[in-house]
């Protein structure tokens, strides 16, 4: 394994030099990492660097997909990867977990197509659970015209400006990441486009903010990115700003 740089594609043509790699695999938006975003051209990039070397591209959309759009990062960048991991809202509340891809990459596991040592086994005793099936078909039906995802993503926009606005008039040094419905907060004067810029902020005072939320009711998993969903209104938006200002007031610099 080889950890990668993100948002430089320099640094990863660099980095590979001279190695044989199978897949180069991807958050399209770190989760853990920060809640960044990956720069379109990086991706684009990315994409091209696999097709010119033979590495496969591989997203991991379990955050991202059929968030940023019905048809994931991958929609929302326009760029199309081999192999995509996907799960949590593809069962829409069910345990679920699905990879798909091109269909010469797949038809490796179908062993009446192909044998060992060519053929790859995938199953699993809970593999195409009904009920997971049937409420993940029911999630995708709902979000397909990308209505709710619009909303949601147009409200993301609106915490991410409206976060930066309320730190930036008091002087408070935060960054604010995210895409679509994902947002985070850094307390850095760097910019941050990769998980070394979201490692180096400033830990303790997110982790103060964030417990400041929870205890006047708007919950955070501390240090975690944001995420809206279809449950959260506009007052809810309305009460993460105020108690943002309030939490700015008190603690200042």
């Amino acid at each position: 394994t080889i950890v990668l740089p993100f948002n430089d594609l320099e640094g990863v043509e660099k980095r590979l030099k001279n190695e044989r790699v199978a897949s180069i695999v991807i958050e399209p938006v770190l989760g853990a990492g920060g809640g960044i975003p990956a720069e379109r051209e990086f991706l684009k990039g990315l994409r091209e660097f696999c097709d010119e070397n033979d590495i496969l591209l591989i997203f991991d959309e379990v955050i991202t997909g059929f968030r940023l759009a019905p048809g994931g990062g991958q929609e929302y960048y326009n760029v199309i990867p081999d192999i995509t991991v996907f799960g949590k809202i593809l069962g829409g509340g069910f345990p679920i977990g699905a990879f798909c891809g091109r269909r010469d990459i797949m038809e490796r596991i179908n062993n009446l197509i192909y044998e060992r040592p060519h053929y790859s086994f995938h199953g699993g005793t809970f593999a195409a659970n009904p009920m997971s099936m049937t409420a993940g078909l029911a999630t995708l039906e709902i979000l397909e015209d990308g209505t709710l995802i619009n909303r949601l993503n147009t409200l993301g926009e609106k915490i991410r400006e409206k976060l930066r606005e309320i730190f930036e008039a008091k002087g408070v040094d935060v960054q604010v990441t995210g895409a679509g419905s994902l947002f985070q907060t850094h307390f850095t004067r760097e910019t941050v486009k990769d998980a070394r810029a979201a490692f180096n902020a400033d830990r303790k005072k997110l982790v103060n903010y964030h417990l400041s939320l929870i205890s006047n009711g708007v919950f955070f998993l501390p240090t975690h990115v944001g995420a809206l969903s279809t449950a959260h209104s506009e007052s809810d938006i309305e009460k993460l700003f105020s108690e943002t200002e309030n939490y700015v007031k008190r603690w200042g610099k």
